[in-house]
């Protein structure tokens, strides 16, 4: 009692403390120590956005993409309302017509429940995403899976094998799981026997994800951009629109904020989407140079650990509130909490770095390939990454801690609901869509420049990494080969250097044989 009515009268003062002192670190310190050692980022862009969106409504072949994208995700989200077979319709429609919710119209939480638990797509493409990130983890510990993940293509045939066969036993595994769950939570919903309906379903549920991992390989393949990441931000934009009328229903009801801070809000959220996607668009460029002198680039993304130090800092705050009772008191809430949340996003975001960034491997490359950095000596060129490395991760870790943050403070500041701002402000659904439009105009560039080349191109190689695809595109131009990388990413997504990302090297169609045997052949004096 003593405690808490102490930390009620100095929280205020505590609270204006720390605005001045973030205040002082932001607006001076930063500043100086930033242009001091040379940590700002640079824009990576090579063409205006008005000119890419310009080109883009006047080609054909993009028009063409577009279309078959937008195609799919219209019938993949018809297909999302398919029930399990063996649900009970009228039960179900029964169930979710008892659901209420005092503050929304229960349309988004009805979809969710729905999708989340009844559909033939339940599960969703979590089962690939957790073999992804459980291969990803078992590189720290199995020394063949971290030669996969750097083995060039060779490497990433091989995490594709794996990762499938993965894929498709956690798929079984998740959809016993689910099956159960239903099965005793909502038994009234099915009107098979237990032993049927597992049957039935989970062979159904199992063939959904494969379903639509051959879904996201049409739209890689025919439509625009990574089809695993245009499929899992594809409803976005539909929910950003309901929760948007949701919350602004929400609050002329019970009246407790004006309308010029609800459409306030909506211009803050506006400000902040074309906030993150310029800062997705940046990084550190270090310039390098092929043996005849043509320079070329490799860049170091802020992308590069993605939303997995926030996910897992929630993780490990949640873990330890569980089993440790005396976390939960006012104090470690309003006060420790946060704080151990700023160190801990920072410390994963540099452990998550050591796992997918390995400078040595590109110094290697660069030594194989016959490419140098500009103006730095070859004998440091592990140092000089690391130290460039450590710029970035500085900009990520205060940018993850910005997204996590800002929902919290806007809460406190409008005093308004929570629930009303964290649905306007799903960061774990807002960041990667961000990242996935900035993905998809780093394509459409690749798009123009292949078509103002004028030249008919072949893929010779798939690359893991954005770095390893330019280093070989650089050697290729010096050997009289023109190559082009189209990048297919999923930026802040999860997880980095898998087969979710890939990066296409095209050269001219006469020439993919010649330039993919240069390739191999080097490739194999590369040491990982």
């Amino acid at each position: 009692m003593i405690e808490n009515g102490f930390f009620e009268l100095a929280f205020p003062g505590i609270v204006a403390l720390f605005i001045l002192i973030a205040l002082f670190i932001i607006f001076v310190w930063l500043p100086r120590v930033f242009k001091r050692h040379s940590i700002f980022l640079s824009l990576i862009q090579r063409y205006s956005l008005k000119d890419i969106f310009i080109w883009m409504f006047k080609n054909t072949e993009i028009r063409r993409r577009v279309l078959i994208t937008i195609g799919i995700l219209i019938i993949l989200r018809i297909m999302f309302f398919i029930p399990l077979p063996g649900i009970n319709i009228s039960a179900l429609q029964d169930f979710l017509g008892k659901i209420q919710n005092p503050f929304f119209s229960t349309k988004i939480e009805l979809f969710t429940k729905m999708a989340r638990s009844l559909t033939i797509f339940s599960l969703g493409l979590m089962p690939f995403f957790s073999a992804c990130l459980l291969l990803q983890i078992g590189s720290i510990f199995l020394p063949f899976l971290r030669r996969l993940t750097f083995g060039g293509e060779q490497g990433r045939n091989g995490l594709l094998r794996y990762t499938y066969i993965l894929t498709i036993l956690l798929s079984i595994l998740q959809a016993y799981f689910l099956t159960s769950w239903i099965l005793i939570k909502e038994p009234h919903l099915v009107a098979l026997p237990a032993w049927q309906f597992r049957l039935i379903t989970i062979p159904i549920l199992v063939g959904a994800v494969i379903l639509l991992l051959f879904i996201a390989d049409i739209i890689t393949r025919y439509g625009i951009g990574n089809g695993v990441a245009v499929i899992v931000v594809s409803y976005f934009p539909i929910r950003l629109l309901l929760a948007t009328k949701e919350v602004a229903i929400l609050l002329f009801q019970i009246k407790q904020i004006s309308d010029g801070i609800v459409y306030s809000l909506i211009i803050l959220l506006i400000g902040i989407i074309w906030g993150s996607f310029y800062f997705t668009r940046m990084g550190k460029i270090i310039e390098i140079r092929n043996k005849n002198l043509q320079e070329n680039s490799i860049y170091l993304r802020p992308t590069i650990v993605g939303y997995i130090p926030l996910g897992w800092t929630n993780t490990i705050i949640f873990l330890f509130a569980v089993h440790l009772p005396f976390l939960k008191s006012s104090l470690f809430v309003r006060f420790l909490i946060p704080i151990i949340k700023c160190i801990l996003v920072f410390v994963l975001t540099y452990v998550y770095a050591l796992i997918v960034f390995k400078p040595k491997y590109i110094q290697n490359l660069l030594k194989t390939y016959g490419v140098t950095v500009i103006e730095e000596d070859s004998r440091f060129i592990d140092r000089f990454l690391k130290y460039n490395l450590k710029k970035v991760l500085i900009f990520t870790g205060l940018f993850l801690i910005g997204v996590m943050f800002i929902p919290d403070l806007i809460t406190h500041l409008l005093k308004m609901p929570s629930y009303a701002i964290v649905s306007l402000f799903d960061w774990a659904v807002l960041i990667p869509f961000v990242g996935v439009i900035s993905d998809i105009i780093q394509q459409l560039e690749f798009f123009k420049d292949k078509e103002s080349s004028g030249k008919t191109w072949s893929i010779c190689y798939i690359a893991l990494g954005e770095n390893e695809a330019n280093i070989k595109k650089a050697y290729l131009i010096s050997q009289g080969i023109p190559s082009l990388v189209e990048p297919l990413r999923f930026s802040w997504g999860m997880p980095i250097r898998t087969i979710v990302d890939q990066y296409r090297i095209y050269v001219p169609k006469d020439k993919k044989e010649m330039a993919r045997n240069l390739i191999l052949e080097l490739e194999k004096n590369t040491k990982n």
